[in-house]
């Protein structure tokens, strides 16, 4: 029957503390089935994009406080219906490493360092070996 608690208490939204986060800047590879998405790259007038979604989830997990701060790049988009593999955005989020290349301090610079510039990575199988 209907007892105590029988219904789900609502949970209240909680505002992240961002001052203590230290950032990181990743790269980010993944494919999709595009069959029901506008397309990868989000653009004013059109929803339902892939690029959407992706910046949805990562906001909805607090990876990522906002876009301004996010450093993001990507290296392709698609068309209407069209999917991908092995599609790769950069991207700075929020990290539980405190040191280490392209870990950015709480309130720290916003652009990425010219040390982490000058270096190239390959993003294969083996993952971020450096060359």
């Amino acid at each position: 029957g209907e007892g105590k608690g029988g219904g789900k208490k609502e949970k209240k939204a909680r505002a992240f503390d961002w001052s203590n986060s230290y950032r990181r800047q990743v790269a980010l590879q993944f494919s999709y089935v595009g069959w029901d998405h506008m397309g990868f790259a989000s653009q004013e007038s059109t929803e339902n994009t892939v690029e959407e979604h992706l910046f949805k989830a990562m906001f909805k997990t607090c990876l990522l406080e906002n876009k301004d701060r996010a450093c993001y790049s990507r290296c392709a988009r698609t068309d209407k219906g069209v999917s991908a593999m092995c599609n790769v955005v950069s991207i700075r989020l929020r990290s539980k490493r405190t040191k280490g290349l392209g870990v950015v301090p709480p309130e720290g610079p916003h652009e990425m360092s010219e040390e982490c510039k000058d270096r190239a990575y390959w993003l294969g199988r083996g993952g971020g070996e450096e060359h």
